[in-house]
């Protein structure tokens, strides 16, 4: 398929970006290898061969290191991953046959020490490149086959050795190049994974813009219409235009009304959580005095209270609670706040709204009910979009799911937080707190901060 072919194109890529971030620590080890060897077997080896050996290595080195930054200049959306592997490879066979002439010329032929440290050294410097090559398997192997080879024919004429020594080399070159194939293995899985990862991330992002953005699209189509219907049902009501005739025609208008009500209101919920999922809700910051708010919301729903025979207290702060925020988004989270506490707490049941300025100057808002309850494990699924409580008492109410979610997103919008306590046939509090600056980050603020509550109101 398209993205399996894309995710090996990034693979390779990744590939050989890994070999060639490591070229110039293998290049300075290389050198640090090479100075080694001239110092410790200065006395022991005819100084021209180290000499001339050194200067080749060093050289070799040097010419890698320019490779490397020129890699770093070719820009990466023109990047030819193929082209550059082939170079790297071409360069890294010249090193290693390069440094695998130790083997045939630096050999120490007399002193039985210094030729097990020789192959100390060479095995050290195999090793150490199978694994820094590893993201690439062939040139692991070729720098291992080349580097181990000659070391194990030195074994097998060389005297001075066990004849088992050669085929042991051998032994361990295999079990280099099958380290490396498994840490090869482990590299491409992973970058896949993570390329189809980050892929995946995108669409579902692109996705869901789209679905915001269909969304709000939609709602603007649809609110049109709508108030048109809430509006010629609203003159049926009221007979405008004379009598309708039957009163079964004025239920039914009645009911256009309200139907038509319910609905503008639903998609007006989910236009706004569109827009905030979009970042396009913009805030209007100005003074709002919480209790006003308050008190707006109560009258609003003191009748839907007084008729499900559930008493609402205010226990609101004597001092005037002023902070900056955007008021239609305050009330609209009191609204939701409260009507929900109303529709799910039983007959005669209480509602409780507490209000208190805290010590950093914002507000506190408690709204404490003794309804059905939620349990703990369903919170954070309330909180999302068109999430219920699958409960007999809740379904008998119905509800969308959207206005602790809209509420929670309105409440964050202005740096502020909802934190909701509930337990089951107990009751449940939902706690907000606004910022004195609506224009907080949200970023800043991890949890809700401690409520600092007079001990009048506490009374």
């Amino acid at each position: 398929t398209a993205i399996s072919i894309d995710a090996e194109k990034h693979a390779r890529a990744e590939q050989v970006s890994l070999i060639y971030r490591a070229l110039p620590m293998s290049v300075l080890l290389g050198f640090v290898v090479t100075v080694i060897i001239c110092y410790v077997f200065w006395d022991y080896v005819p100084t021209t061969k180290l000499l001339g050996w050194g200067a080749a290595t060093t050289a070799i080195a040097i010419f890698r290191y320019g490779q490397y930054l020129a890699y770093q200049r070719d820009s990466e959306a023109n990047i030819n991953a193929d082209k550059w592997l082939l170079r790297f490879v071409s360069s890294l066979v010249i090193h290693s046959l390069v440094i695998s002439f130790a083997n045939w010329e630096l050999y120490p032929e007399r002193d039985f020490t210094q030729q097990l440290l020789f192959v100390l050294i060479i095995m050290g410097v195999a090793s150490g490149g199978a694994i820094v090559l590893a993201a690439h398997l062939p040139s692991a192997t070729i720098f291992t086959v080349v580097l181990l080879s000659p070391l194990a024919f030195r074994f097998i004429v060389d005297p001075t050795f066990p004849f088992l020594y050669g085929p042991l080399t051998l032994v361990y070159a295999i079990l280099l190049i099958n380290t490396s194939r498994d840490l090869s293995k482990s590299i491409s899985r992973s970058t896949r994974l993570q390329h189809e990862a980050e892929q995946a991330k995108e669409r579902a992002e692109a996705a869901d813009r789209a679905k915001s953005q269909f969304l709000a699209n939609m709602s603007h189509e649809l609110r049109t219409p709508l108030n048109a219907i809430i509006g010629f049902s609203e003159v049926l009501q009221r007979q405008v235009f004379g009598s309708i005739g039957s009163n079964k025609n004025l239920e039914y208008a009645n009911d256009i009304h309200d139907a038509g009500r319910h609905l503008l209101s639903l998609i007006s919920d989910i236009l706004d959580l569109s827009k905030i999922e979009a970042g396009e809700l913009e805030i209007e910051v100005k003074k709002v005095n919480i209790n006003s708010v308050i008190e707006s919301a109560w009258r609003m729903l003191r009748d839907r209270a007084q008729n499900k025979n559930v008493t609402i207290d205010l226990a609101l702060d004597p001092e005037s609670i002023n902070i900056s925020g955007d008021e239609r988004a305050i009330k609209q989270v009191v609204i939701n706040l409260l009507t929900n506490a109303v529709k799910f707490t039983p007959d005669g049941g209480r509602v409780t709204i507490l209000t208190t300025n805290n010590p950093d100057g914002g507000a506190i808002l408690k709204f404490t009910d003794t309804g059905i309850g939620i349990a703990e494990a369903d919170i954070p699924l309330i909180l999302q979009p068109f999430g219920q409580v699958a409960s007999s008492y809740s379904r008998e109410h119905g509800g969308t799911g959207l206005g602790l979610p809209l509420s929670n997103s309105l409440v964050n919008l202005q740096g502020g937080t909802l934190n909701i306590e509930s337990q089951i046939g107990v009751g449940t509090t939902v706690t907000v707190y606004l910022p004195a600056n609506g224009k907080q980050n949200t970023d800043d603020i991890a949890a809700t901060p401690d409520i600092f509550v007079p001990e009048s109101i506490k009374a």
